[in-house]
């Protein structure tokens, strides 16, 4: 009768103990149960686990799954795609106790004659912290920020070095500086050319120039200069 067990093996106080000399195989042509009765420990120690499935690998608990827990050891998973869901705050978290530097990877490559892209969505806030300095690097290609909010960029010294700055604005702007010293503040625009040309400054509007100063104003140039009104009187 299929339905009967052929072998049962069972001890009601003792244990069962199985050696071999050689390979002990488990073989079946439906299913392997282990603990199906009850659920208690089990404990496999070995030199080497290597588990293979023709179909779908599940680990599935209750509590939690740990890898890795007691001893910290290289990990490596190769896979056609990777897929890491979870429901609560998560994290990936480098620890290094080394002399040199600890370094957390996250690198997209592509092969083939396509590209790879880091994709990174949120609903709230992305935020990156560093003690020591932060840096994107795009190589020749471009940096697109963009937000239908306000940029807001808070720092001590501010550098900016480019081949050229275009700085365009819809409405009010302004570049102001505000000190607290005991000297003087400078806010200086400043030209110039290393070549064999020159380099100008260049102010157009539709509306009025207005420059205002509490001590004075000085326009001092090198060479022959004019100020010219077409429209009327200059006073």
């Amino acid at each position: 009768d299929t339905n009967l067990d052929s072998i049962k093996l069972e001890s009601g106080n003792g244990g069962i103990d199985i050696n071999a000399s050689n390979i002990v195989a488990i073989d079946s042509s439906t299913g392997i149960n282990i603990g199906k009765q009850n659920t208690n420990p089990i404990d496999i120690d070995a030199t080497t686990l290597d588990i293979d499935a023709s179909g779908a690998l599940t680990l599935d608990s209750d509590t939690s799954i740990s890898i890795g827990n007691k001893d910290d050891k290289p990990i490596d998973i190769d896979a056609s795609t990777l897929k890491i869901d979870t429901s609560d705050d998560t994290n990936i978290t480098l620890t290094s106790n080394k002399a040199g530097t600890g370094t957390l990877k996250i690198e997209a490559t592509n092969s083939g004659s396509g590209s790879s892209h880091i994709d990174m969505n949120t609903d709230g806030n992305v935020t990156i912290n560093s003690t020591l300095g932060f840096s994107l690097d795009t190589s020749a290609s471009e940096i697109d920020l963009t937000t239908t909010g306000t940029v807001d960029i808070n720092s001590g010294p501010f550098t900016l070095d480019s081949s050229t700055v275009s700085i365009d604005a819809t409405d009010d702007t302004n570049i102001t500086l505000t000190s607290n010293k005991v000297g003087i503040g400078t806010l200086k625009i400043e030209a110039t050319n290393s070549g064999s040309g020159s380099s100008h400054i260049d102010m157009n509007t539709d509306g009025n120039v207005t420059v205002d100063s509490t001590l004075g104003i000085s326009l001092d140039a090198g060479n022959a200069s004019n100020f010219t009104t077409t429209g009327g009187a200059l006073s």
